[in-house]
């Protein structure tokens, strides 16, 4: 019985003039609808995220200059393999990302370094 009614609400829905003309374009678009008194839980994970910060790791790499020492380039390291593991989790650990964000916020370099960690630590904010 429960299918026939769900079925019943998913057709007339679907005949419903708020949903007729509905176009669902874009990157990583999740859509989800209930009915009635229903609640809806959903997880999207998406992989275009860990991308776009592989992208950035790359470009802070080829920014690293000879002047930086070698606990700051270790802490730089740690830092970008704890945010990039993190970051992969479905759930991350906010505290160990926000650790390792304020670590590199420390690490001095030259304009261009500083303006990719800030765009690294941009994006995984507004992912968090």
């Amino acid at each position: 019985m429960l299918e026939k009614t769900t079925e019943a609400k998913a057709r007339a829905l679907a005949r419903s003039p708020v949903f007729s003309d509905a176009a669902i374009t874009g990157e990583n678009v999740q859509i989800n609808m209930s009915f009635g008194n229903s609640a809806i839980d959903a997880t999207q994970s998406n992989n275009g995220n860990l991308d776009k910060l592989s992208e950035l790791v790359k470009a802070l790499e080829k920014q690293i200059s000879a002047d930086i020492g070698s606990d700051e380039l270790l802490s730089l390291k740690e830092s970008v393999e704890t945010i990039q593991h993190e970051m992969a989790q479905e759930k991350p650990k906010k505290s160990l990302v926000n650790t390792a964000l304020k670590a590199l916020k420390a690490i001095k370099g030259t304009a261009e370094f500083a303006a990719t960690i800030m765009a690294i630590i941009q994006f995984v904010s507004s992912t968090l």
